[in-house]
């Protein structure tokens, strides 16, 4: 059983109570139930969308199919159209170029001049469907594992590290931890834009209960319904690095090499990390130096605000 806390907010037939947008840094996750006739107050139909909305539906065979993609698009322009604050049939959407090819399909996006400023991310699996909304570009996958007899097949469209321990599980376990690899997967692709037609042996996730690290990206397992697995792929927050070089009279080499993180705690802001410093003359011209290269505006609150993050002295 997954015991790990559920991040969604959960959108069900009444109207939502989205708030304001999501902050900086900060991803909305909202699910709902495919199977329902009514999302968000909207009955599920083509009377929300667009014509190309109603024209990837009627192209499903299946009636269940055709359903649970009404009902994702409808939850998608209901939660989107409350964050913009307008209605949901108003929602606009275009695609940005390919990553790959520079051609009009990669990453969908929200349409409008100017630019609406928000990000989201769709995804649906069986009877779930599930959005994130973000300030920044972001990449939600959900998936139902997939039957034992076809979790074999899928293990040679991954990375050759991931197929070889996914082969390593039991035939009980692999579904299970083939489809938390394939949401990491997806997510990063749904990220950057780039999509699963090029290939899933990148971005290299990882088959191990702790997804790989992915540069520039935050990849995170999510909580997710029973017989499901779920992933993020967010913007991992640039970090300030400030690189502050010197000669000492010997001719010795550096003097000091400064870098800026995030901290919390107890952790010292810069002013308690330079006094690591040999001498007094070089802690001034260590300080003179970091003033320079940051700025007279930002080197007060660098040097005195504990959340500026903290100086390594190396």
């Amino acid at each position: 059983m997954d015991d790990r806390p559920e991040p969604w907010s959960v959108l069900g037939t009444t109207a939502p109570r989205q708030g304001i947008r999501p902050a900086r840094g900060a991803v909305a996750l909202w699910r709902l139930d495919t199977r329902q006739d009514v999302i968000g107050g909207h009955r599920v139909g083509g009377a929300l969308l667009d014509t190309a909305e109603r024209s990837r539906a009627a192209a499903l065979v299946r009636p269940g199919d055709r359903h649970r993609y009404l009902a994702a698009h409808v939850g998608l322009r209901v939660l989107l159209g409350g964050y913009l604050g307008i209605p949901p049939e108003l929602v606009s959407f275009v695609r940005e170029d390919c990553p790959h090819c520079g051609g009009p399909h990669g990453r969908p996006a929200l349409g409008g001049d100017p630019p609406a400023g928000l990000h989201f991310s769709l995804t649906h699996s069986g009877a779930v469907a599930a959005v994130a909304v973000a300030t920044a570009p972001v990449g939600l996958d959900i998936e139902a594992h997939p039957r034992p007899e076809l979790a074999g097949g899928l293990l040679r469209f991954l990375h050759p590290r991931e197929s070889a321990a996914l082969l390593a599980l039991s035939a009980a376990a692999r579904p299970a931890a083939l489809a938390r690899v394939w949401v990491r997967k997806e997510a990063c692709l749904k990220a950057t834009g780039a999509g699963i037609g090029y290939g899933l042996t990148h971005p290299f996730v990882g088959a191990s209960p702790v997804p790989a690290p992915v540069p520039g990206w935050t990849l995170s397992d999510l909580w997710a319904p029973l017989g499901y697995c779920a992933a993020l792929a967010a913007p991992t927050p640039p970090r300030a690095a400030y690189a502050i070089r010197g000669r000492d009279r010997r001719g010795g080499g550096i003097v000091a090499v400064a870098t800026t993180e995030r901290t919390h705690g107890e952790n010292s802001p810069t002013r308690d990390r330079y006094g690591a410093l040999p001498s007094t003359a070089h802690r001034n011209r260590f300080l003179e130096q970091l003033r320079s290269h940051v700025g007279e505006a930002a080197f007060p609150s660098l040097m005195h605000r504990q959340e500026t993050g903290r100086a390594s002295v190396k």
